[in-house]
């Protein structure tokens, strides 16, 4: 399918640079017609699609006053495109935010870019991009031409207004005081006409360009309205005339200015910034070894800050090695972790007390509150985990710390862009993964994809937790950091393999990293707030409604049997019939019996979300604990080594799963991951089984 492009942005914004960016040279050149002014048009195949972009005239505003405007006014208004581009300066954006406004009152099919991001990070400029989009309506995108930062997400967004219906009537308003009842006056009267006589433009925002006095909405209305209401439109813009001080032009142009500086106020935030070279001990980053030893030690400071506030580990585990349980018992009912549990408990003890054990009791307490007592746990954590990120990329380290990361991770395929992927996995894989956007090079963002569901989330390390203390010491802390070492090993060799593969199919280079170096600046509060907030806001809608929706059918599976009568006992659940017909493929790693369909369902329902593997566990042995759900189900220490090595690697979750689909459009390569993972799973449990079997 077709969808014709238009890109529109005041001189010296970007717009062509952008423009060759995004057709590589697959350019034809004309002149526009009647005049002597080049036309660059290109096209672009991009999923299915074949998008005809245009690079119109640099001009200030939609008004026809020099040649080149003129270009861009008749194409707007009388022949009109499909999607248009408009472009903001990133350095500038209380100046070139006007145009798009002034677009944004004609139609809705628009994609806000704002260009130069790098250089304005590197003067202190910051943009609530997320919160422009809200307030216009449509998208707004951060481009960088020397990286392509965004260029994808660009072209999605393109598609995605394209295949968008927008009503006319719906575009942005902006307040014009005295001259509101005027502009409806005449709305109505172009409202009789319907979006396609206007060229698919909005009525108001026609009335407004014919307020002004632009020449092509003039020439649009003579032709496409009856004369006695084009007499009526002109007595109108009479009476507006009048109505006003100064010229009706300048005064509408006053009013959409305010406008534009009023969302620049809100939403831009200016810091005063050193652009001095680095010295002193910021040079250190840009040394090979001793940068690679910051970042690593910044890094695993910040998460182990983290994992402390949200699980209380390691801190707990290394007060349990001294001897202080009861201070380490204190700490993990005080972390988040512990009064969210203790929160949903509570819930579900109260609202039995109220209503009594009935039914829809049961389901609220085991499905509705246990999903939402899930998404509660994990949205401390991802805002946690965020707010440091944004800490690190406002100040100006996380590039410092991606470089001098950089020399490790080209040992193994990855430059120094999969820092904060690969940081952001050990808390939670969905905003890993959706971070990979950032990267330059789309063959290591392929394989990111791919690999980054080894990372091990926090979802697994309550598993690690809750295993380690079933077992006790020291086989229990021997199994979370042989788990993290095995996660990490598979993580590397995964990607070296597919680095070494690409190498030998010609399809990628020699990882680099390509950055802007912002000044180093004290981060502001409400920047990282917009960014910590819009990451957190991203994982509570894509993987919040996926974890809900799946504890509520997980719910059922184990509470209704396969004649769909509701039952007490899970191992008569539909749950429990599929996972008989599994629990032949983990008897190579000693799990046999008649119990052996508990931790075939337990990795079941652990597909949908890790915290539901030790629910099962327990709700299917009837156990109090872990270690008595162990015994019941005739599980020694190499077995729970392998099961835990298994719950280590396969696919994280269902969401992951679902932003894996979302941000490659393939559901080739989301099979293709998911099996993988389940392979390289079960591989590495069977491996971890034979060899402690042989040493114990």
């Amino acid at each position: 399918m077709k969808i014709r492009v238009a890109l529109i942005g005041q001189p010296n914004v970007g717009k062509s640079s952008l423009f060759n960016v995004l057709v590589r040279g697959h350019v034809h050149v004309s002149n526009w017609p009647g005049t002597t002014v080049e036309l660059h048009r290109g096209i672009v195949n991009y999923r299915n699609y074949v998008l005809e972009i245009t690079d119109t005239p640099g001009v200030y505003g939609l008004r026809s006053v020099t040649l080149e405007e003129r270009i861009t006014c008749r194409n707007v208004f009388l022949h009109g495109y499909d999607v248009y581009v408009v472009l903001v300066d990133s350095t500038a954006p209380e100046r070139t935010l006007n145009l798009a406004v002034e677009l944004l009152e004609l139609t809705r099919k628009v994609v806000v870019v704002f260009t130069k991001i790098d250089e304005s990070h590197r003067l202190g400029i910051h943009i609530n991009y997320e919160g422009l989009s809200r307030e216009l309506g449509v998208p707004v995108i951060p481009v960088s031409v020397k990286t392509e930062f965004g260029i994808r997400e660009l072209f999605d967004k393109i598609i995605d207004v394209f295949n968008t219906s927008h009503s006319p009537k719906k575009t942005l308003n902006v307040d014009y005081i005295e001259l509101n009842d005027l502009i409806n006056e005449a709305t109505k009267i172009l409202e009789n006409y319907g979006s396609d006589s206007l060229g698919r433009l909005s009525s108001r925002g026609i009335v407004i360009k014919l307020f002004e006095g632009e020449d092509c909405v003039e020439e649009l209305l003579k032709n496409r309205v009856k004369p006695e209401d084009w007499s009526k439109l002109l007595e109108i813009r009479e009476r507006a005339e009048k109505l006003v001080d100064e010229d009706l032009l300048s005064t509408m142009r006053f009013y959409r200015r305010g406008f534009s500086l009023d969302l620049a106020k809100k939403y831009v935030v200016r810091t005063k910034v050193n652009v001095d070279k680095d010295t002193g001990l910021l040079r250190l980053f840009y040394n090979p070894i001793i940068g690679s030893f910051l970042g690593l030690t910044i890094y695993l400071s910040i998460l182990t800050l983290i994992f402390t506030i949200n699980t209380g580990f390691p801190l707990t585990t290394l007060l349990q090695i001294f001897g202080a349980e009861h201070l380490a018992s204190i700490i993990e009912n005080l972390t988040i972790v512990g009064l969210i549990d203790r929160f949903v408990e509570a819930s579900s003890t109260l609202l039995v007390n109220l209503i009594g054990n009935k039914l829809i009791t049961k389901f609220v307490t085991e499905a509705v509150i246990v999903g939402l007592g899930t998404i509660l746990l994990f949205t401390p954590l991802i805002l946690l985990v965020s707010i440091a990120s944004a800490i690190l990329e406002d100040s100006g380290l996380a590039p410092r710390l991606a470089i001098g990361l950089h020399t490790i991770l080209s040992r193994f395929g990855l430059s120094g862009h999969a820092t904060l992927p690969i940081i952001l996995g050990f808390g939670c894989n969905v905003p890993s993964i959706l971070s990979t956007r950032t990267l330059v090079n789309s063959y290591e963002r392929l394989r990111l994809l791919i690999t980054l569901s080894f990372i091990p989330c926090q979802a697994r390390l309550i598993v690690f937790l809750a295993t380690a203390s079933a077992l006790g010491s020291p086989y229990g802390l021997i199994l979370v950091i042989l788990s993290y070492a095995i996660a990490l090993t598979i993580f590397i060799i995964i990607n070296w393999v597919l680095f070494r593969i690409s190498i030998l199919k010609g399809e990628v280079y020699i990882p680099d990293i390509l950055l802007e170096i912002p000044p180093v600046h004290k981060p502001l509060a409400k920047v990282v707030w917009w960014n910590a907030w819009s990451n957190t806001k991203h994982f509570l809608i894509k993987a919040g409604f996926i974890i809900f929706t799946v504890s509520v059918i997980n719910w059922f599976i184990l509470n209704y049997s396969p004649s769909l009568n509701l039952i007490d006992n899970p191992g008569a659940s539909i749950g429990a019939s599929i996972a008989r017909y599994l629990s032949p493929i983990l008897k190579p790693i000693g799990i046999h019996g008649d119990n052996s369909w508990i931790p075939a369902l337990a990795l079941i329902t652990g597909f949908i979300a890790k915290e539901i593997y030790l629910v099962t566990l327990l709700t299917s042995t009837g156990s109090t604990d872990l270690s008595s759900a162990f015994q019941t189900i005739g599980l020694g220490l190499p077995e729970i080594y392998a099961l835990t090595v298994i719950v280590t690697l396969y696919t994280p979750c269902l969401a992951t799963v679902a932003i894996i689909y979302n941000e490659s459009r393939s559901i080739k390569l989301t099979l293709a991951t998911t099996a993988l993972t389940i392979l390289v799973a079960y591989l590495t449990g069977l491996i971890t089984y034979v060899i402690l079997r042989i040493i114990i």
